[in-house]
């Protein structure tokens, strides 16, 4: 399995090599190092060089030839052998692998394999050549490095490392999961069968594929595989090994599915739009992002993709732990047949102000999410400052620094600071792990404001004052004009929210303006509401002062307290005005008609009450007169007599219209006005007509000449 060959130096026959790659091993340097790994005892004076002649670059699978030289191992000793190791760079395993013999001062060149067998399984990396003469101290000398890219899998038999294995189709020598690839095999057992194999690079996991093929003469066949899933995308190997332990493989590049995001950045929670092709058919899609689950409903078609024919978007959401951003390809697409892509997803860090805004002094509450996870710490800064937490079970009392929960989270009060200005004032979450401003929300510092429950009254009306985006926790003192009073009920304090309620009683001022403001031991009295109105005392009058039942009667009235429905009183009794509801205005004033209810003739109190004022504001009496009744001074006679109509009940202020049957007259005194008692006086003379009988009447604005007396006769 390994051939170590000296060339034909100073006389010295041994084998000759077999044909090699004649690359001039020019720009190579060789390691010198006084003292060797562990296990090889050098002399620090060595004079010995080895170098790697072939493959250039230094690079290859397991089972590459490797062409080494050497120069110098016999002196100053009398060894004429050198013995080649194997070292891991960086690592600690010494390893033989075989011996030189024959050497002399001149430089002398030996061939190997890199060793692949499951005798000796070396994992991809980089390792260096070391030679050694034996002798103690040793002259010792090692190569420059050699990168193995991939190693046989444990499985395989191997012997030989003659044969060869290329890819033909695709040319790339990539393709994605059950893509096809033709491969050329040469230099494998004609007559024996050579299975082919698929294994990542250290050669495990490893999948036997389908083919198994029987070689031509020469060693050579085609065959054509299709690409297993299941493995990591990158560099992985197909590998060929006949029954005598000819073995040769060839790397392939695993192509990612195409996978994309969108948005490609976002806060934890935001939700994430997915889409990806060349996945297992009808199979579900698992997504992890920084190795955390990310909680999804997403499955690919029958041609393997998603969202598929139905265009609908994948989704997942982005989980509140992402186990620390490394900004990279970070979110992980998995099928059932473990097919997998990668795609980028920047996990922005997020805060949340409650409430997000009120006054200097006010406590708020601000909730980080998506920062470096514990035990990273962040700080908070209001308008640039940092400045420290109140409360909370993510914070330290004593200072700003916040120690994140281990989600990258966290949760603190604070209260805000006196720097802060009226309007915007910019909060930030600073991630200290990274150094980053990785978040910011807006605070408003609010003016504290006081709006009244009215804006005009009497003295001893109830005035409600209500406060917003004052400082909790302190006491409150209502103001009227310059003097302070206090609440209704003696000591009212600002509620944590800012607010308040203050019931005040306006007190006995004169009428007029006033200002009405609040003050606290932090706020002065100047956050004044508009000019509360002292109104005169509450006035009532009527349109009339008698009449009849149904009619109309207006109620005016001036002096009462703002906004409060109106309620009209005849008697002992509540009535409504004809419109419904009647308000007081914001002067105090109100107009309400009332219709005189049906009762009995005498006097009776008229008056109004509101919620706030009772109906101890009366006008003058009201009287309610009798029904109309109608007399003649006589009840026959002649055309051209005068005849006297002598009415009583009727409603005061209207004109007197005298009928005589159908026919309407006037009074000999044109115009005839019903008194204030409900009566007037009416002469008639009597027209000319036919001898007969006919119906006197009389009629008013608000009364028809239903009123008739007997019968009058014309002689």
């Amino acid at each position: 399995m390994i051939a170590l060959v000296a060339v034909l130096i100073l006389g010295f026959a041994i084998a000759l090599p077999p044909a090699r790659n004649s690359a001039s091993p020019s720009g190579l340097s060789s390691l010198k190092t006084a003292y060797g790994p562990s296990g090889l005892d050098c002399s620090s004076s060595s004079t010995a060089t080895l170098s790697i002649i072939s493959p250039i670059p230094a690079t290859g699978l397991a089972g590459t030839q490797i062409e080494l030289e050497g120069s110098g191992f016999n002196s100053p000793g009398t060894s004429t052998f050198v013995i080649i190791y194997i070292v891991p760079v960086g690592g600690t395993g010494l390893t033989y692998e075989g011996s030189v013999y024959g050497v002399t001062l001149a430089p002398f060149t030996a061939y190997m394999n890199f060793p692949g067998d499951d005798d000796a399984i070396n994992p991809p990396g980089e390792y260096t050549f070391w030679g050694d003469n034996g002798e103690q101290p040793a002259n010792c000398a090692s190569t420059s490095n050699f990168l193995l890219t991939a190693n046989t899998p444990p499985s395989l038999y191997c012997l030989s490392w003659g044969a060869s294995l290329t890819v033909t189709s695709p040319l790339s020598g990539s393709g994605g999961a059950r893509s096809s690839v033709t491969i050329h095999g040469q230099g494998f057992y004609y007559v024996g069968a050579t299975s082919i194999y698929w294994s990542s690079i250290d050669g495990t996991p490893s999948t036997q594929l389908t083919g198994v093929v029987s070689s031509a003469p020469y060693g050579e066949f085609n065959v054509t595989e299709t690409v297993p899933s299941g493995y990591v995308p990158g560099t992985n190997v197909f590998w060929a090994n006949d029954t005598l332990g000819d073995c040769a493989g060839v790397l392939f590049t695993l192509t990612a599915p195409p996978f994309a995001l969108y948005p490609t950045s976002g806060p934890p929670g935001s939700v994430v739009a997915a889409a990806g092709t060349g996945f297992g058919p009808d199979e579900p899609i698992e997504f992890t992002l920084d190795s955390e689950y990310a909680a999804s409903d997403c499955w690919t078609d029958g041609t393997g993709s998603f969202p598929g024919t139905s265009g609908t978007p994948c989704t997942f959401t982005v989980p509140e732990a992402p186990n620390g951003d490394d900004g990279g390809q970070n979110v992980i697409a998995v099928d059932t047949s473990l097919d997998r892509a990668t795609a980028s997803f920047d996990v922005t860090p997020e805060i949340t102000l409650t409430p997000n805004q009120g006054p200097v002094g006010a406590t708020f509450t601000v909730n980080g999410s998506g920062f470096s996870v514990f035990p990273s710490a962040a700080v908070v800064d209001f308008d640039g400052s940092e400045f420290a937490p109140t409360g909370g079970s993510d914070c330290n009392y004593l200072g700003p620094r916040i120690t994140l929960d281990l989600n990258g989270g966290f949760n603190c009060t604070f209260k805000v600071p006196t720097t802060a200005t009226p309007g915007a004032n910019l909060v930030q979450g600073d991630d200290t792990g990274s150094g980053d401003l990785t978040a910011a929300q807006v605070f408003t510092l609010t003016i504290p404001t006081v709006t009244m429950s009215a804006l005009g009254g009497l003295p001893g009306d109830s005035l409600v004052l209500r406060g917003t985006w004052f400082t909790p926790g302190h006491a409150v003192t209502p103001w009227f004009g310059a003097t302070a009073y206090s609440c209704a009920k003696a000591k009212v304090t600002v509620q944590s929210d800012g607010s308040f309620t203050c019931t005040l009683t306006v007190p006995s001022v004169a009428p007029g303006s006033y200002k009405v403001s609040v003050s606290t031991p932090v706020q002065s009295n100047v956050y004044t509401a508009k000019d509360y109105t002292v109104l005169s005392q509450a006035k009532l009058t009527l349109s009339a002062y008698s009449g009849l039942p149904g009619d109309s009667l207006v109620l005016t009235g001036t002096g009462f307290t703002p906004g409060h429905a109106v309620t009209p009183w005849f008697g002992s009794t509540a009535y409504t005005c004809a419109k419904a509801t009647v308000t007081v205005q914001k002067d105090g004033s109100f107009t309400c008609t009332l219709t005189v209810p049906s009762v009995a003739p005498g006097s009776y109190k008229v008056s109004v009450s509101t919620p706030v004022q009772s109906n101890v504001y009366t006008a003058k009496d009201y009287t309610v007169l009798s029904q109309a009744k109608l007399t003649l001074s006589a009840y026959s006679g002649l055309p051209g007599d005068s005849l006297v109509l002598t009415g009583t009940g009727f409603t005061p202020g209207h004109a007197v219209t005298p009928w005589f049957g159908s026919t309407a007259y006037t009074c000999a005194k044109a115009t005839v006005t019903v008194q204030k008692d409900g009566s007037f006086t009416c002469t008639l003379t009597v027209p000319s007509v036919a001898p007969g009988s006919y119906t006197i009447s009389v009629s008013t604005a608000v009364q028809s000449n239903v009123y008739a007396t007997k019968t009058y006769t014309v002689i």
